[in-house]
């Protein structure tokens, strides 16, 4: 039997699906000439994983942990009651499927230390010739809605005093202040923002950055006999620069600035419906003040569906600037922290266990998650369009830290 033609093909192009809506799609199978088909079925797994190693003495401690959400099988075509003789047509065939996702499974999401992933594997059954298999991802969203929370459309104003200690006889200190319209935010959506600097120190600070902070929490149990059996935390920061200027703040001059830097891409805050793996974020300003730099943290929330309410948004020394919502869906736009898992290096024991063709072959094909994007435009009472941040292309990759002190804020 030749195969001319043997794929999964997703209704939804994006290949994205809710939680709760159903994936559909079809199985195309194109042969060259009539031949022996016992069945075709596809398969459906969602699951998800968390794995880390701690390096302790003469022994190493692994912790791991797992999840599955799907684990079903659908026969498309099946050759019983049809006689030892008959063989399956040649030509083009479609064969449509349907599966139900729970309205509890999480948001597909990849990490360096796990993962929640969601799969369909489609197989043709030819007897002594062997099994001919096909593997698609899709990426689940499981929707949080910022308007069932509280406190996210609420403004928020931090402020922090910091001592100058450079060289020579530099001193003096440094007031700032960041502030932010809400804390509810989604993807593709322009975050406003408000920075004050008060230099009241002798020398000039040399700009600022802005920048989202992922903390993504992991949770194993160790595989020792010695283990207590309580659940272990492993947790890693992912950093986007969000906005960055290098203009000079002068010394005995204050700085402030209105602006708004877009949200990109990232899974949504919590990643509920997971016991395993939980995403949270911070916006942090960062002033370099002599030796040291001044950080001004705010916790936001990533969600999937955004604050439609534009009078709950109060002012806090806001920018004559006001925000529109495009009316059509969002677009779907992939992690901007990228493909994080690999074959080797430190990520590598988190698929250690997966030596199967098969599992070999899923990792080769698989795509990262794609999220919810929003089209949002800001404008200014005027109809002009405020100052332009930095577009991704122009920044720097996003920066990988161990557990430091934005983790510490949040626990």
């Amino acid at each position: 039997m030749k195969i001319e033609e043997f794929d999964i093909r997703f209704d939804n192009e994006d290949a994205v699906f809710s939680a709760g809506q159903n994936v559909t799609g079809s199985v195309v199978l194109e042969i060259s000439k009539p031949t022996h088909i016992f069945n075709i079925t596809i398969r459906f797994e969602g699951q998800a994983k968390s794995s880390w190693e701690v390096s302790g003495g003469d022994s190493n401690k692994n912790y791991r942990a797992y999840e599955t959400y799907i684990d079903d099988s659908i026969t498309l075509y099946s050759s019983d009651g049809q006689g030892p003789d008959v063989k399956h047509p040649a030509g083009h065939h479609i064969y449509p499927f349907s599966m139900s996702l729970p309205t509890s499974v999480p948001s597909s999401f990849e990490g360096r230390r796990g993962y929640v992933r969601y799969q369909c594997m489609a197989f043709v059954d030819r007897g002594w010739k062997g099994m001919l298999d096909c593997i698609q991802d899709f990426t689940v969203i499981h929707h949080l809605d910022l308007n069932t929370l509280h406190n996210v459309a609420e403004p928020c104003l931090v402020t922090k005093e910091e001592v100058y200690e450079g060289c020579c006889c530099d001193s003096g200190v440094v007031i700032s202040k960041f502030s932010l319209r809400k804390t509810g935010f989604v993807p593709g959506e322009p975050m406003m923002f408000e920075i004050s600097i008060e230099n009241k120190s002798t020398s000039s600070l040399c700009g600022l950055s802005i920048q989202l902070i992922q903390t993504v929490r992991y949770t194993g149990y160790s595989n020792s006999v010695f283990s207590s059996g309580n659940a272990k935390y492993h947790d890693k920061v992912n950093a986007w620069v969000l906005y960055e200027i290098d203009e000079d703040i002068e010394a005995q001059k204050t700085f402030t600035l209105h602006n708004y830097a877009l949200i990109p891409a990232v899974a949504p805050s919590l990643l509920e419906g997971c016991n395993i793996i939980s995403t949270m974020y911070q916006v942090s300003l960062r002033v370099p003040v002599g030796w040291n730099s001044t950080d001004l943290s705010v916790a936001v929330t990533i969600g999937t569906v955004p604050l439609y309410d534009a009078n709950r948004l109060s002012n806090v020394a806001a920018p004559p600037q006001r925000m529109s919502i495009i009316d059509p869906p969002p677009s779907y736009e992939e992690c901007v922290f990228g493909r994080m898992t690999t074959q080797s290096g430190e990520n590598a024991d988190i698929d250690a266990d997966e030596e199967q063709p098969v599992r070999q072959r899923r990792r080769e094909f698989r795509r990262m998650p794609s999220y919810p994007y929003y089209n949002m435009q800001v404008s200014t009472e005027n109809g002009q369009q405020p100052t332009t941040p930095p577009s991704p292309s122009q920044l720097p990759p996003p920066s990988y830290d161990s557990l430091n002190h934005h983790e510490q804020a949040l626990r």
